[in-house]
C-alpha cells in the first residue's frame, strides 16, 4: 500500500497523493478466478454420487475463503482514498473512498522528513509528515532512499506549510465528532461514543473463518500427517472461541472518556463484560497522538509519557536498540490506549483533536 502524487511536477493549489491499489488488485486477480472454480465445484461435488462429503467440504471452504479473503481485503483496509494538500485553504484534506473528509489544518504541521523504518519485512524508507503532537504520518514507502528523497522533494517544492497563517494553531473550541456524545459539569467532562460494526465487515471476517473451518475439516481424510491436522483444528477452534467471544464483547457496547482538572479515565461497558481501562493524572500526561502508518494500521489513540514518547514512536517505526526489547515489550502491553478499531482515518484524526482540545480547556493545558 503506497501513496502516489498525482500529476507530480505540476504545480497549484492543490497536491494530490492518490492510494494506490495495485496490492488489491493483483491478489484480487490472483485469488478470485480459483476461489469461484473451487467454491462452485465443491458445491457441485455434494451432488456426485460416491462422493465424501468432507472431499466437497474441503473444495467448498478453501473456495470460500478465497473468496471472502479477497472481499475483506477490499473492504477492512481503512486507508484513506486521497490525502490532499490545499495550499488556499492552508488545510490537509483526508477524503475517505465514501467521499467523506476531515480536514488537518497546516498549523498542525510541524514538517516533512525522510527517515529509515524497519517495521517492513525488508526495511525500507518512509517520508513522514510530522505533527505538532508529536505523532508522525508516513506517506510513502521505498526501498531505496534515492525514491523516497525523491517523493519528498516534490512534496516539500509545492506544499506551502508556512504560506500566510498556515504556521499558526488553530483557536477556537473544536466542533463534538459525529456520533461523539458530551456531558459538561462543573468539574468533569464526560465524553461517550458508540462502536458500530458495520455489517459487511463483520459478516466478511466470520465467513472468511467460517469456510477455513470447512477446510480444516474436509482435509482429515486427506492428510498425511495427523499432528499437524490436529494441530490445525486445535487452532481453529481457538480462532472460532476468539471470533464468537469479540462479537459477545461488542454486544451494546460503548466507550467512556472523563476528564478532570486532575485526571483523565478511560474505560467501556457492554452487555456482558467491561473492557479495558485506565487512569492517568494531567501531570503526567505528555501526548495525546494517533499515528498514521503505511506499514500497519493503527487502530486506537495513545495516551503517553513523556518517557514513553521516544520508545514509543521508536517501536512504531521499528528502529529499536536491542536494549530496550524489555521496555518495548512492556510499553507495548500496559500502554494507555483508547480503542478506534471500528472508525476510518477521518474520524480517528477528529477525535484525536477534539479530546486534545477538551483536556486543555478543563485542565488548562496548552501544549497537547
Amino acid at each position: 500500500m503506497n501513496y502516489r502524487i498525482q500529476n507530480p511536477g505540476k504545480t497549484g493549489e492543490r497536491i494530490v497523493l492518490k492510494r494506490s491499489r495495485r496490492l488489491e488488485i493483483v491478489l484480487s486477480v490472483i485469488l478470485t478466478p480459483p476461489g469461484i472454480f473451487m467454491f462452485l465445484g465443491g458445491l457441485a461435488l455434494f451432488l456426485a454420487p460416491e462422493t465424501d462429503p468432507r472431499t466437497a467440504l474441503l473444495w467448498t471452504g478453501m473456495g470460500g475463503f478465497f473468496l471472502a479473503a479477497v472481499t475483506a481485503m477490499n473492504t477492512m483496509l481503512k486507508y484513506p482514498e486521497s490525502l490532499i494538500f490545499d495550499n488556499a485553504e492552508a488545510v490537509l484534506r483526508v477524503r475517505e473512498k465514501n467521499g467523506e473528509e476531515e480536514t488537518i489544518p497546516y498549523g498542525e504541521i510541524v514538517g516533512f522528513h525522510v527517515r529509515l523504518h524497519e517495521s517492513n519485512s525488508s526495511g525500507g524508507y518512509m517520508v513522514e509528515m510530522e505533527k505538532r503532537d508529536g505523532a508522525f504520518w508516513t506517506l510513502f514507502y521505498a526501498a531505496r532512499e534515492k525514491n523516497a528523497r525523491a517523493f519528498y522533494e516534490a512534496l516539500t517544492g509545492t506544499v506551502r506549510l508556512g504560506a500566510g497563517s498556515a504556521g499558526d494553531r488553530p483557536s477556537g473550541p473544536v466542533p463534538v465528532p459525529d456520533g461523539v456524545s458530551c456531558e459538561e459539569e462543573a468539574d468533569l467532562i464526560k465524553v461517550n461514543w458508540r462502536k458500530k460494526l458495520s455489517l459487511r465487515e463483520t459478516l466478511t471476517g466470520y465467513l472468511a473463518i467460517f469456510f477455513m473451518a470447512l477446510f480444516i475439516y474436509g482435509a482429515g481424510p486427506h492428510a498425511d500427517n495427523m499432528a499437524a491436522y490436529y494441530a490445525a483444528s486445535v487452532f481453529m477452534v481457538v480462532v472460532c472461541l476468539m471470533a464468537l467471544g469479540y462479537l459477545l464483547f461488542m454486544v451494546r457496547r460503548r466507550y467512556y472518556v472523563e476528564i478532570t482538572p486532575g485526571e483523565v479515565r478511560y474505560y467501556s461497558r457492554g452487555l456482558l463484560m467491561p473492557g479495558r481501562r485506565f487512569v492517568m493524572p494531567v501531570a503526567e500526561l505528555h501526548a495525546v497522538i494517533f499515528n498514521f502508518s503505511l506499514s500497519f494500521q493503527e487502530l486506537a489513540l495513545f495516551f503517553l509519557r513523556r518517557e514513553e514518547m521516544t520508545l514509543f514512536q521508536n517501536i512504531r517505526r521499528g528502529n529499536l536498540d536491542p536494549k530496550d526489547l524489555v521496555s518495548a515489550l512492556k510499553l507495548s502491553l500496559k500502554a494507555n490506549k483508547v480503542d478506534l478499531s471500528h472508525l476510518r482515518v477521518g474520524k480517528m484524526i477528529a477525535l484525536e483533536r477534539y479530546l486534545q482540545d477538551l483536556i486543555e480547556r478543563k485542565t488548562s493545558r496548552t501544549d497537547l
